[in-house]
């Protein structure tokens, strides 16, 4: 009863907030997290990379970059209106790499789409037209597998590549194995010409052995206020994450037992 009188409340705040100032209260046990509190959650759990890679920078991820700010960190991004940001994270951070380059499955020359808004920068084009396409450079591609990472084995990859995030994933093939974390912007429809949706990511991910792990944040369209992308966190099936298939730890199902018949 307490919990339905507190539904019900929230219900109302969100209401009225929607109606005065498009914001709504969500309940800390619900989902999704945002990128901080994910973070915060597995870190607690015992997660810690011994590499970050940041695959698609633009303006960066602070909370990345913040949770862990000791780990050995590369950035990936070919947008060279980004150069500035780039070195800006670099500086902040005890170890960094910083490479100019889109990540691919070839190494190769690409045309790229250069947007005034910098984050939608993509190597795809719009499927709205190519008055949407900004202006084109070309950049350099090469495979994630190309890097120096011989001395790590526990990576957390992140990929936010505007649809182009199977072609980063295909020049994972000879690294796959050190990946302990992928964490992918995943589109619920293909907004770029050959864009992937998220049915073939989370198939290439279950074939090389993830299991999803968390849904992080995400945005609705413009045309409809359909969900267009969240970003998913993969993690290796056999992770000390997943160690049990339980719901309750062993303290737990007594409390909730009691809890249980106390409502009933």
């Amino acid at each position: 009863m307490k919990h339905k009188k507190s539904l019900a409340l929230l219900r109302l705040a969100n209401r009225v907030l929607k109606k005065f100032v498009k914001l709504k209260l969500v309940p800390c046990s619900h989902p999704t997290r945002d990128f901080d509190e994910f973070f915060n959650h597995v870190k607690a759990l015992g997660f810690k990379p011994d590499v970050v890679i940041d695959v698609g920078v633009a303006f960066g991820t602070k909370e990345l970059y913040d949770n862990f700010r000791s780990v050995h960190t590369i950035l990936i991004e070919p947008n060279p209106d980004c150069q500035g940001y780039l070195e800006k994270i670099r500086t902040s951070l005890k170890s960094c790499e910083v490479h100019h380059i889109a990540a691919s499955d070839e190494a190769t020359y690409v045309t790229f789409n250069k947007h005034d808004d910098i984050s939608g920068s993509s190597i795809l084009e719009q499927v709205e037209g190519k008055f949407l396409d900004g202006v084109q450079v070309q950049v350099k591609t090469a495979r994630l597998d190309s890097l120096e990472l011989e001395n790590y084995s526990n990576v957390l990859l992140k990929i936010d590549t505007q649809g182009y995030e199977l072609k980063v994933l295909d020049g994972c093939a000879k690294i796959v194995n050190k990946l302990s974390m992928v964490i992918v912007e995943s589109s619920m429809f293909a907004f770029r010409t050959g864009g992937a949706e998220i049915g073939a990511i989370f198939e290439w991910m279950v074939r090389h052995g993830f299991a999803c792990y968390d849904i992080l944040e995400g945005h609705y369209r413009m045309m409809d206020n359909a969900l267009a992308q969240v970003d998913i966190v993969f993690i290796r099936k056999n992770s000390d994450l997943r160690i049990s298939n339980a719901f309750f730890a062993e303290n737990q199902v007594s409390d909730y037992i009691k809890k249980t018949k106390v409502l009933n």
